[in-house]
């Protein structure tokens, strides 16, 4: 029990994953369906139904279900509850009677499969799964109304009619949380999906900086802002970039542009924007806040550090270096011209020795 409560506070503590909020929230599921298990276990053995029997199996599912979370095994586990809730409604309203409220279950399973259907990355196929799930759960209701009108299944347990509306609610109850909880939890998904679309459109999947589509309507909305006096722009190219690649391989050159980004990210401000602008190369962009001078000893320092801290494979020292074109907006510039000036400064600082700045 302590090592459960333990893991419960480690998942708390760091849930900021997304994967461990979710499983924070299954635990908490499973605990809930162990509870209605223990209920419902003593009341189906007190009206001698042999739901009882059913309810133990249940209950050690459950209980073995901790180890399946354990493991992260969520897609697993999510199977097997949905199974769990379709076998348990089946087999109570068959056994104790539809007066005792046991089919509202089939509420939840339904909003549990439509609810997230239009998350933006949903593919087609699965909506299609759900589609063909959400009609045979509905069907399975119609049925089992047409079982117990034909063999006239409403109570088949026989307890007083104040007991049934008890147990009646408390379906009710059970159903209605179920729908509350997993209305919150595709809430959350769908705002964590959105979020990765976003993040997708405006950033660059490898380095997490500005992608070049971003940099560019940074540099328009500079451009429009009438009260910015000028603003300050830089390419940064890493140098013999292309002899990393056949040297170590792409994954390692992917590395070592994780390791530029990651340097950059540390001048990232309210005054400097840093994106990836296509293959080895970097844009910065400050505005007029920041002096020329400024901006300029700022790219420096990041040159130096990038020559004097080599990025470390294994036990290989990859050194690095890079060269910097910078350019100051005039009037009139627009982002052709703009990036062309700082190119051309790149031009420079490449063939007059690389490891430089120019601008």
């Amino acid at each position: 029990m302590n090592g459960f409560i333990k893991l419960i506070k480690d998942l708390h503590e760091h849930g900021k994953n997304n994967e461990n909020n979710v499983l924070l929230v299954l635990y908490v599921v499973n605990l809930l369906f162990i509870f209605v298990d223990l209920v419902y276990l003593g009341f189906f053995f007190n009206v001698k139904s042999f739901m009882w029997i059913v309810s133990i199996f249940w209950f050690i599912i459950n209980v073995n279900s901790f180890y399946t979370l354990k493991k992260r095994k969520i897609a697993l586990f999510i199977k097997i509850m949905f199974i769990e809730i379709y076998a348990y409604f089946v087999s109570a309203v068959l056994l104790t009677g539809w007066d005792y409220g046991f089919q509202v279950y089939i509420y939840a399973i339904i909003c549990s499969f439509f609810l997230p259907f239009y998350l933006p990355d949903k593919k087609e196929r699965n909506k299609k799964y759900q589609i063909f799930m959400g009609v045979f759960f509905i069907s399975t209701y119609f049925v089992l109304q047409g079982i117990v009108i034909h063999f006239d299944l409403w109570d088949v347990v026989k307890t007083s009619d104040v007991f049934k509306q008890i147990v009646y609610g408390l379906n009710s109850l059970i159903s209605m949380f179920g729908i509350v909880l997993f209305s919150v939890f595709s809430s959350r998904i769908a705002l964590e999906s959105n979020r990765k679309l976003s993040r997708r459109a405006d950033f660059d999947e490898l380095t997490q900086i500005y992608n070049r589509y971003s940099l560019n309507t940074i540099i328009n909305n500079y451009i429009n802002i009438k009260s910015l006096n000028m603003f300050n722009l830089a390419i940064l190219d890493i140098d013999f970039f292309k002899r990393v690649n056949d040297t170590y391989g792409h994954n390692v050159g992917d590395e070592v542009l994780k390791y530029v980004a990651n340097i950059l990210k540390r001048i990232d401000s309210i005054d400097i924007d840093v994106g990836r602008w296509g293959g080895e190369e970097f844009l910065i962009i400050s505005k007029n806040s920041l002096t020329y001078n400024e901006f300029k000893n700022q790219l420096e320092d990041v040159r130096k550090y990038i020559e004097k801290h080599p990025y470390e494979y294994g036990e290989i020292s990859i050194f690095l270096t890079v060269s910097i074109g910078l350019t100051m907006y005039k009037k009139g510039d627009d982002i052709k011209t703009l990036v062309k000036k700082a190119d051309d400064n790149l031009y420079i600082a490449k063939s007059s020795g690389r490891n430089k700045i120019i601008g």
